[in-house]
């Protein structure tokens, strides 16, 4: 399905909501999350916001992993296991690997930060996520 402004939303078209309780769900050793996003060291709004994510939730016991979406200088993080570059399809399908060793996926989406006609790209990695994913859409 494709909106007037040429999302394609067919992830949100075959969701299938669950009945599951998440409360009180058992999870063995500590929670895996891994984080797509711009990521320091560029001084960005993204990119302070995740790092500043991904320290709150090692505060609370969580282990994080990073997904950097890139943008031509390194990451000198232990917390970045990967770079997305964006028009790559082979870097898509590895971001989306990568996040599928985590628990949940959590990725911080702003309009013009991810490749493909209007940003493409992040449908391609939702479709590929094997794990549960929070979006947060910072702009809209």
């Amino acid at each position: 399905m494709t909106t007037a402004v040429g999302i394609r939303l067919s992830v949100l078209a075959t969701f299938q909501p669950t009945t599951d309780p998440v409360v009180g769900q058992e999870f063995s050793g500590s929670l895996r999350f891994g984080v797509l996003s711009p990521y320091p060291p560029p001084r960005c709004g993204l990119g302070t916001f995740s790092a500043a994510l991904a320290d709150g939730l090692i505060a609370h016991g969580a282990d994080v992993s990073v997904v950097r979406v890139s943008d031509g200088s390194p990451s000198t993080s232990a917390r970045v296991i990967g770079e997305l570059v964006n028009g790559a399809a082979a870097s898509v399908g590895a971001c989306a690997e990568l996040l599928n060793q985590s628990d949940v996926a959590i990725i911080q989406h702003e309009y013009g930060i991810y490749g493909g006609p209007d940003g493409d790209e992040i449908v391609d990695i939702i479709e590929a996520l094997r794990v549960p994913v929070l979006v947060t859409a910072h702009t809209v």
